[in-house]
């Protein structure tokens, strides 16, 4: 009469233990944003006005990019890696098209810069496509990596379709150092020059994109 209470206790045991391995003991990754550029910091006119409407898509990602992970290219960028413990707040695409929409609508205040799911008709469309957006360690993965950030930009106009401006900007600089914290402040860096130069060269507010 004994064996079935202790075939329970045997059961719940092994339940327990089994829940217990459930519990990783590895730290939970850190996770790294990119903060656009502020109107304060850009010196863009602060204004209420608001003129037509620029839809910025997903931006097109390369091969092994399109995720939370942080990558890198190692052996002058011809393996694709990623670093360990570290990860970006959401997938790269969601995070540069947060970027790219919170730049451009800092740099035009005029302009309202939305992405597809505000369901706003809109007169243009801007496609980006992401060709480098990450460290490369040249042999040394203990040195300093540079960090290279490349785009295309293209601008339609709707509903036509017309391109009215295609383009391709690429930065490239050494990290101060190899830290995740360096690496990414420099991406960050690049980032916002590029989005910058970007802004400039493709402004609807411009004759040829009007």
């Amino acid at each position: 009469m004994r064996a079935f209470p202790n075939i329970l206790s045997l059961m719940l045991a092994l339940f327990l233990a089994a829940c217990g391995g459930l519990q990783s003991k590895q730290p939970p990754p850190a996770l790294y944003v990119l903060h656009s550029e502020t109107a304060a910091e850009s010196g863009a006119p602060a204004t209420g006005k608001t003129d037509k409407v620029m839809i910025v898509p997903e931006p097109q990602m390369p091969p092994g990019f399109k995720t939370d992970q942080i990558a890198l290219l190692m052996q002058d960028g011809r393996r694709l890696d990623y670093f360990a413990d570290a990860r970006w707040s959401a997938d790269l695409d969601r995070v540069l098209q947060d970027f790219i929409v919170q730049s451009l609508r800092t740099s035009w205040p005029h302009t309202i810069v939305a992405t597809p799911d505000a369901g706003t008709p809109a007169a243009w469309r801007l496609l980006v496509k992401v060709i480098d957006f990450q460290p490369v360690y040249r042999g040394d993965p203990d040195s300093a990596p540079e960090i290279r950030v490349k785009m295309t930009f293209t601008l339609v106009t709707m509903p036509e379709g017309k391109i009215v401006k295609d383009f391709t900007i690429g930065k490239k600089s050494a990290a101060t150092a190899n830290t995740l914290t360096a690496v990414t402040s420099e991406m960050e860096s690049l980032l916002r020059g590029l989005l910058r130069e970007a802004a400039g060269k493709i402004s609807p507010r411009r004759k040829s994109a009007g």
